[in-house]
């Protein structure tokens, strides 16, 4: 069972292993998946969406997954991945990828 800080509210279908911690004040959204041996910091917020892998520090007061400021941005369903091979670390959302001159 993760070590969850009584302060922390982590939803009940968000995805973390047994060994995971989560400190104080942490807020952890629906959709999240966190990998084995990763240290949630207090007051951190992770929104859903985000994919955080095994033996990952995540500091204290860090946001991950919330929108991007890009004004193209129009709510479509993003993913942020961070400490899991194919990538290593992200920490906002993507917009979708523009298109090639040669696909319009």
């Amino acid at each position: 069972m993760p070590k969850i800080h009584p302060l922390a509210s982590v939803s009940p279908k968000a995805k973390l292993d047994d060994t995971v911690t989560v400190d104080a004040f942490a807020v952890i959204d629906d959709d999240v998946e966190i990998g084995a041996g990763t240290w949630i910091g207090s007051s951190t917020r992770i929104f859903s969406g985000v994919r955080i892998g095994e033996n990952v520090k995540i500091s204290p007061l860090v946001c991950i997954g919330g929108e991007p400021q890009d004004k193209k941005f129009s709510g479509e369903p993003t993913n942020v991945f961070i400490g899991t091979i194919p990538l290593s670390a992200s920490a906002l959302r993507s917009i979708a990828a523009p298109q090639r001159p040669d696909e319009r």
